[in-house]
């Protein structure tokens, strides 16, 4: 059950990280702006996403079912929190309140320092160990969207790369990757999500064994990006994971919205009291 929480931990952060975009500055409106290419949408909002750190709410509707052997149990949870975020360093505070069975429970989650620090339910502060650095250069939030604009260029400038699509809804562009049939060198963003994952879980005494059958069901993104300042308004992403191994069974099924609430320019740390309390796992 320990292993199991943290690799739960560690794809709820995942999922967290990979949401999280940045606001910038506003310029020129959408009627002063001549018509972009789909690489001059994606680079302008990563300049924008670049500057500072930021706040997000986030609403979460997450389906966990483990099972070992014949015993099988599914988790149903939705979640309302609010997320901090910086990038250099890597860090996230995420506060609020998730429901489950009725019950309704505080929640509460830093990251900061090569250590995840998660408050569990009727487990109080638990620390799991997870590699920042790792982060720093492969779960960046940007990871995804940098992705896709190099394989744009590698296709010419304004392909689209399959699993790729950019509308216009009103004010807003509306990017839609499908991370699953993305590509690069060869290498599938399944592929390298799952070495993120391991790379990310090795400090802490997971067996990274373990997840050789891990295997990304789904992870699709849209992303809203406005028109007049390319901030990166709203993201939704739907994440199904299965992680198989003998007789047991893992499978996180996870839909997350966010919404940018404004800039955030503190320094996130974790409090004394609970880098003391907390037990590791």
């Amino acid at each position: 059950m320990r292993s199991l929480w943290k690799l739960f931990s560690v794809m709820t952060l995942s999922g967290a990280l990979l949401l999280t975009g940045c606001g910038g500055k506003e310029n020129e409106t959408a009627a002063d702006q001549p018509k972009l290419t789909p690489t001059q949408v994606i680079d302008k909002s990563m300049q924008t996403m670049e500057k500072g750190g930021h706040t997000y709410d986030v609403k979460t509707n997450q389906t966990i079912t483990v099972a070992s052997g014949d015993v099988s149990q599914a988790i149903k949870t939705r979640t309302t929190s609010t997320i901090d975020v910086t990038m250099n360093p890597v860090a996230l505070h995420l506060k609020g309140k998730t429901e489950s069975s009725g019950a309704s429970e505080e929640i509460e989650m830093f990251l900061a320092d090569n250590a995840l620090y998660n408050k569990i339910p009727q487990m109080g502060w638990v620390k799991t160990t997870v590699d920042t650095s790792a982060m720093d250069a492969s779960q960046d939030p940007m990871s995804g969207i940098k992705q896709v604009e190099q394989l744009f260029e590698k296709l010419g400038g304004n392909a689209l790369p399959a699993g790729v699509s950019l509308n216009e809804e009103g004010n807003q562009y509306v990017l839609s990757i499908d991370f699953t049939a993305l590509k690069q060198d060869g290498q599938s963003f399944e592929s390298m999500m799952k070495d993120q994952v391991i790379r990310g879980l090795q400090s802490s005494g997971f067996d990274p064994s373990k997840l050789q059958n891990m295997k990304f069901e789904k992870l699709n993104q849209k992303i809203y990006i406005d028109k007049n300042n390319f901030k990166q308004t709203k993201t939704l992403q739907e994440m199904h994971i299965l992680v198989t191994n003998d007789q047991d069974t893992f499978k996180l099924e996870q839909q997350m919205e966010m919404n940018l609430k404004g800039e955030y320019n503190g320094k996130i740390e974790v409090p004394a009291d609970i880098k003391n309390s907390a037990r590791q796992i």
